[in-house]
């Protein structure tokens, strides 16, 4: 019997969709899977080597921010109310469309609403993360708003019935029944360095860094003191304000964004998980902000620091353009030695031993 899996993805930004490319890229080459989430398809059109089905919806918030970097936690509350409304009012109606689909698993990165309706389904649910939810809220400054949120994601999480916990992994997971924990799940890609600086035209003798922090919050930085930095090309998947002659905007119709991650000489961007883990498995030194407020950031931090060939500059520092200096100083470092590899596999062989109810 084939098994049938809804994907459930929050849209709190892209890197839980990308990290979840690579596990449905494993479980699709054996079972249908259908992705639920608020992220564009053509995102997993880009992204996908196997078939999918895919509905938009969206039963979460995630961390509403301020920018790119700093987290609003009474937005937050408040968005995570009004959608929980929504999700209560529309239970049956969700449980009745997992039912009539014939899914015998529901997969999370990391909707809790989702446990609830696989609960409710009487089906197998499953989170994969390196964090729930309320382990960020739990950072929130103390409310009444606060404790309701944290009460109600904990009581949605409570209906989940296995767990994978990804590596560098916020939770303390005692209880080893129907866990899997210590596993990596990231993107490995080789170094077509060569065949980028073809491609964009890029002179050998000129380094190159990937700009990775989104655009959001980014619209007034002054882009155009990037010429300073002769000695560089910089690339980056968004457009940039008055961006000068040394950058480069590029899409992923010849590169995967791993790939460019791996060709790059120095990588710039948000200390997110993906970030960190494209970072070691390629071994391309990071030059990295700070998350403020956000409590996945200390973990992903420590994390990364035990490897090596990591730079910390502030957000006030990265809005000045003036880190010359550190690129230089990591480029001068090189590529890491040791690398990190994805465990898809792993994680695929053992969400399909789980028993059909």
């Amino acid at each position: 019997m084939s098994r049938k899996i809804a994907y459930f993805i929050t849209a709190h930004g892209y890197g839980h969709a990308v990290r979840s490319s690579y596990l449905i890229s494993e479980l699709g080459r054996f079972v249908e899977i259908t992705i639920v989430t608020d992220i564009p398809r053509s995102f997993f059109d880009e992204e996908l080597t196997v078939p999918f089905g895919y509905r938009q919806a969206s039963f979460d918030c995630g961390c509403v921010q301020k920018d790119a970097v700093t987290i609003d936690s009474t937005a937050t509350v408040h968005e995570y109310a009004r959608i929980s409304l929504e999700n209560d009012q529309h239970l049956a109606e969700e449980v009745r469309w997992v039912v009539s689909q014939e899914f015998d698993l529901i997969i999370s990165d990391v909707v809790p609403f989702a446990g609830v309706i696989g609960s409710n389904a009487d089906i197998p649910v499953i989170s994969v993360s390196n964090f729930w939810w309320d382990d960020i809220y739990r950072d929130f400054p103390d409310s009444d708003g606060k404790r309701w949120l944290l009460n109600r994601v904990e009581g949605e999480m409570s209906c989940f019935s296995h767990h994978v916990f990804l590596n560098p992994s916020m939770k303390r997971w005692e209880n080893d029944n129907n866990v899997l924990k210590g596993v990596n799940l990231l993107r490995e890609a080789r170094n077509r360095g060569e065949e980028l600086r073809t491609c964009l035209g890029i002179a050998n003798s000129k380094n190159i860094a990937l700009i990775y922090t989104g655009n959001y919050g980014m619209e007034s930085i002054d882009w155009s003191k990037l010429t300073m930095m002769k000695n560089w090309h910089f690339i980056g998947l968004y457009p940039l304000k008055n961006a000068p002659h040394n950058f480069t905007q590029i899409d992923k119709s010849q590169f995967t964004m791993q790939e460019f991650n791996a060709s790059a000489d120095v990588v710039i961007s948000k200390l997110g998980y993906g970030t960190v883990t494209e970072s070691l498995a390629s071994g391309t030194p990071l030059l990295y902000m700070p998350r403020v407020g956000f409590s996945e950031y200390p973990v992903l931090e420590t994390y990364i620091k035990r490897f090596g060939h990591v730079s910390f500059i502030t957000e006030a520092e990265f809005s000045k353009v003036e880190w010359v200096n550190e690129i230089n100083e990591l480029h001068r470092g090189g590529k890491r030695g040791i690398r990190l590899s994805s465990d898809a596999k792993t994680i695929s062989d053992w969400i399909l031993a789980i028993p059909l109810t």
